[in-house]
């Protein structure tokens, strides 16, 4: 299986006279391997300044350039594959690929997952490579078999500067912006991907050249639905609304749903973000339609006295904007869930917002059962929500299922202030 070994290792020797002599006595140029590797392939892959001469002499004695190995790969898929990585002296590809494509290479051979050597190229951002292909007659919009064209190699790559340079070159030879195919989503469309990673750069190009801010994958997600998924909580703020600002300026759809009747506004919602919301709200954004209180971590929201300031804004932001104060939640309104949580900020902008200070729970029971229930928190804490309750007109005698009232629970607890604090406020005694 290593017939060709004298020659290559003349060749990598950089000894072309030894070669010369070699061929003179029936060295053979296109062996081949167990794996299909001719001596081409394996120049290919050496350093830049040992490849091209090693090439040179190869086809100049009648190597086959359009060898395919076990996978289906030319030496053109290899150049286009490698020159990115080149880890010696001077990038040469462009050099390599315009020899091989001089001696007969095919410029769009496909590979066995019907990949042309410009998908490669593309993939890597080898610039110079993809543009002598591109020069030679490769298709800008061949597909493989996942049905991708180059373009969609460039937007699924990671150098975000290279990424922009070779999506220009393949636009302005072609290129479809709004072709989709089958990604980490099936149907997703460059500006998918672009959102997806929230690279305003490569959406700013997408969008400019004609990208649909509108078009769904087969979630029925748009590219905004992108831009707010879930995953990207914990992302830079600034970059995650840059791209959400970005798509809602070029039209995006702000109360798209997906398969799962999501809106952009239901994941905006889920991050607790302020800013977020609050643009999505300026854009004209539905939050009646699926009940917002539903969409958001309501634990986050009114399970923990220590909420985060975040919290309390987009609260805050909803009621402003008309959100209803007195929903319920698995039979529990907000004001019952704030109560119980002793969120002495959340009670109030509840009550400001028109929250029912009497209505009661699934058991009867009505603000005070559950402020008075919580023994995590002291007397003085209790306090604070009570007097809140009392002043904006809570009934105290009123009592749950079990006519228990206020009062009874005050004193069963032995919460001193609590009680005195009914008392003052006409809680009766028998």
């Amino acid at each position: 299986g290593h017939h060709d070994y004298p020659l290559v290792a003349a060749l990598y020797g950089g000894h072309i006279r030894v070669a010369e002599l070699l061929f003179q006595h029936g060295a053979n140029v296109d062996p081949g391997t167990t794996k299909g590797r001719t001596p081409l392939h394996r120049a290919i892959e050496w350093p830049n300044n040992l490849a091209i001469g090693a090439v040179q002499f190869l086809l100049k004695h009648g190597a086959n350039v359009n060898f395919r190995n076990v996978h289906g790969v030319t030496p053109l898929h290899l150049v286009a594959k490698l020159t990115f990585s080149r880890h010696c002296g001077e990038d040469n590809g462009a050099d390599l690929a315009q020899l091989l494509l001089r001696h007969g290479a095919e410029v769009n051979s496909r590979d066995r997952f019907d990949s042309t050597p410009l998908h490669d190229a593309s993939h890597v951002l080898d610039l110079e490579v993809a543009r002598v292909l591109l020069d030679n007659g490769a298709d800008v919009n061949a597909v493989n078999d996942r049905g991708q064209h180059p373009f969609h190699q460039v937007v699924e790559s990671y150098s975000s500067k290279a990424r922009v340079d070779v999506a220009r070159l393949l636009v302005e030879r072609g290129a479809d912006v709004n072709a989709p195919y089958n990604g980490y989503l099936d149907n997703v469309t460059p500006l998918h991907v672009a959102s997806y990673h929230l690279d305003l750069e490569l959406m700013r190009f997408l969008l400019y050249h004609g990208a649909n801010v509108n078009a769904k994958n087969n979630q029925s997600q748009t590219p905004l639905h992108e831009v707010l998924l879930p995953k990207h909580i914990h992302i830079q703020p600034k970059d995650r609304f840059g791209a959400a600002q970005l798509s809602l300026e070029r039209g995006a759809d702000v109360n798209a749903r997906d398969k799962y009747q999501e809106t952009p506004f239901d994941l905006a919602s889920f991050s607790l973000k302020p800013k977020l919301v609050r643009i999505l709200l300026d854009r004209g954004a539905d939050f009646h339609a699926m009940g917002v209180w539903e969409r958001i971590p309501i634990g986050r929201l009114f399970e923990s006295k220590d909420y985060h300031q975040d919290c309390f804004d987009v609260v805050q932001l909803l009621l402003d904007r008309g959100a209803d104060a007195n929903i319920r939640i698995g039979g529990d309104t907000l004001l019952h869930m704030a109560s119980r949580s002793m969120n002495l900020k959340l009670v109030q902008v509840l009550l400001d917002h028109g929250a029912n200070v009497d209505a009661r729970d699934n058991w009867g029971g009505t603000q005070f059962r559950r402020v008075l229930r919580n023994k995590d928190y002291n007397d003085e804490d209790n306090s604070s929500i009570a007097q809140v309750l009392t002043e904006r007109g809570a009934d105290v005698n009123k009592g749950g299922k079990l006519y228990e009232t206020p009062l009874h629970q005050a004193s069963r607890l032995v919460l001193l202030e609590v009680a005195w604090l009914l008392l003052e406020h006409g809680a009766d005694l028998k």
